[in-house]
């Protein structure tokens, strides 16, 4: 169960596919929804790719 003590690690490559389908438009809360990650998660990763 992932939480504050358990946090889910995840591969880069699974990173970059969600940053690829953020930048391509996809809403943030249809990628949540659909990969179950949590509400900073894909923007806190566009800004690691970016940065």
């Amino acid at each position: 169960m992932a939480g504050p003590k358990h946090p889910r690690h995840y591969e880069e490559s699974f990173k970059r596919q969600i940053v690829r389908l953020y930048e391509n438009g996809k809403p943030a809360r249809e990628i949540r929804a659909e990969y179950d990650i949590s509400h900073s998660t894909p923007h806190r990763w566009v800004q690691g790719i970016r940065d």
